[in-house]
């Protein structure tokens, strides 16, 4: 049987200011028609650029060199005609992106767009046609109420609901090759596996052969057969999924394989680059700390917000979002908060800190009642609760220096010197794990886990006794997370810091959290210790967010 991608010793340089980097070094691999295979690897390990090479998007006559071979259904698409090659893209290969708002046209409807596609590679049907094969592609991603993801811009619709918007438009005509480039990260546990579900459900019934490219081990074990590692561009390992995963030879799978939460004991910090430095200081913490009164208490806590429409000045309904929600956080602790996308998580990190009004209940911090209809955050309350978010590349501004955003909250609680500014970011900067000598850099000469530690820096400056961290790992690979993971520990260790940690990464609540509230649809639905909870759920819906997480399986 031949392979419908083939790459032999595909090697790529990129020419920047006169210098030529090796980018990719003689990377080969195979994948056969019906067949998903894995490339797994972290950011900056050449993957994505492996795909791009695929598709025939790099710049090979600017700034790219390329050599090797890639063929596709027996044809080398290096050396193809551009014309040749924009035909074979769409009818004979597609791509699914990581970021769906990013590849969907946002001033189209999805109707609009799915329509088009399929009319630039089926010309002779017609519109009425294409509507009815659009709308019959999306009842195949199990999407119920199809006319209104037709008629819906890309922002009406969730994450997972776009990414299903992505896979049908990859199927619009029945590929030979998908290329899938991280299509669930940054997805909730229950909906990255309706998603992966719905790849194979795909990949079997077209007889399709599935690239998919992915950081997370765990989601390539369940869906992979065979699986490719790349490190600075070059194949490190490969193999089927279980010799890879179950016994790997490389040391850097094996520091992969490490650096994931669930193979490390909770709360100690996890391998880098394949090392493991634990110290049992993080054990007696909990002991110490275990009787202490709360920090954060949450009473009954329940928001709405109003169903509001564009062209009507009548009094509209209300979405309640969060239903009676309580909790307690004790000093020097961590508190998980899991549920799936739209259970409320972010909407109780922003009314604790005062960004949404409750519509009733009571939310106190050091015994100070900080939320509902009178009370604000005082200056010195707002000092010590701090917030940091899932994506540091929209909440950094990207006009300031780093020494700048570092104490960019200082500003806000009085009269401050440039001269002591940059003093205290040099110690914040020391603190996080970022180099002094960057501090004069903008945000996007730093890579994602850099821009978090600045994030982490900045949450630190008012010196606060609680921070809120909004999904902080989600899109990070897992070294970078170990790394994010193993530094807020430490600071927990040193500065005596409460954490409530929102995550729809169970492995990772798992690891950092004393305790664990779960939520769906805005209400709690189980609370307990983190061992408790995750180990014997008593709630239907816990164990199916368990259930739903996809394992690696460990060599004994």
């Amino acid at each position: 049987m031949r392979p419908v991608l083939s790459i032999k010793d595909l090697t790529l340089h990129l020419q920047h200011s006169g210098k030529c980097t090796p980018v990719l070094s003689g990377i080969t691999l195979e994948v056969m028609p019906g067949e998903i295979v894995g490339l797994v690897g972290e950011s900056g390990s050449g993957k994505s650029i492996t795909s791009l090479a695929v598709m025939g998007l790099l710049d090979v006559d600017g700034e790219a060199r390329i050599s090797g071979r890639i063929a596709v259904l027996g044809q080398d698409v290096i050396s193809m005609a551009e014309e040749d090659f924009r035909r074979m893209r769409g009818a004979d290969m597609a791509m699914v992106f990581q970021e769906p708002m990013t590849a969907l046209n946002p001033i189209w409807r999805v109707g609009e767009l799915m329509i088009d596609v399929i009319r630039t590679h089926h010309r002779k049907i017609r519109r009425n046609e294409a509507h009815s094969l659009a709308a019959s592609l999306l009842a195949d991603m199990h999407i119920r109420d199809v006319e209104r993801v037709l008629q819906a811009y890309p922002f009406e619709l969730s994450g997972g609901m776009r990414q299903r918007v992505l896979i049908a438009l990859a199927f619009a005509c029945h590929p030979k090759l998908l290329i899938a480039d991280e299509p669930t990260t940054a997805l909730d546990v229950t909906v990255q596996a309706q998603i992966l579900s719905l790849l194979k459900e795909m990949a079997r019934r077209h007889n399709t052969a599935v690239l998919f490219i992915s950081h997370d081990l765990g989601v390539v074990s369940e869906l992979c057969a065979r699986l490719y590692v790349i490190k600075d561009g070059k194949i490190m390992e490969a193999g089927s999924t279980e010799s890879v995963l179950l016994r790997p030879q490389s040391s850097y799978t094996k520091a992969l394989l490490a650096a994931l939460p669930e193979f490390s004991p909770p709360r100690q910090p996890l391998p880098i680059n394949g090392i493991s430095q634990i110290s049992p200081i993080y054990h007696q913490r909990e002991e110490s700390r275990s009787g202490a009164s709360s920090l954060l208490e949450v009473s009954d806590l329940h928001v709405e917000a109003k169903r509001k429409s564009m062209f009507s000045t009548r009094t509209s309904d209300t979405i309640p979002i969060l239903k009676g929600v309580s909790l307690s956080l004790r000093p020097g602790t961590t508190l998980g908060v899991i549920g799936e996308s739209g259970c409320g998580k972010s909407t109780l990190a922003r009314t604790i800190v005062g960004l949404i009004r409750p519509t009733s209940g009571a939310v106190k911090f050091c015994g100070h009642q900080i939320s509902g209809p009178g009370p604000t955050l005082s200056k010195q309350l707002r000092q010590g609760l701090q917030m940091v978010f899932q994506d540091p590349r929209s909440s950094l501004n990207p006009r300031m220096r780093v020494w700048e955003i570092l104490t960019e909250p200082l500003l806000a609680l009085g009269r401050i010197s440039e001269l002591e500014r940059r003093q205290r970011a040099a110690v914040l900067a020391d603190q996080v794990g970022l180099s002094k000598y960057g501090l004069d850099r903008y945000p996007h000469a730093f890579s994602g886990g850099q821009r978090q530690r600045i994030s982490l820096g900045r949450a630190l400056s008012t010196e606060p006794r609680l921070l809120i961290l909004d999904e902080p790992t989600s899109a990070l690979d897992v070294s970078i997370q170990a790394q994010i993971l193993n530094l807020l520990l430490r600071l927990q260790d040193e500065l005596g810091l409460s954490y409530l940690f929102i995550s729809h990464d169970v492995s990772v609540i798992r690891h950092m959290a004393d305790e664990v509230i779960v939520m769906r649809s805005g209400e709690v639905v189980e609370a307990g210790r983190a061992g408790q909870v995750l180990g014997s759920p008593r709630h239907p819906y816990t164990r199916q967010l368990i259930m739903a997480v996809p394992k690696v399986r460990q060599a004994s």
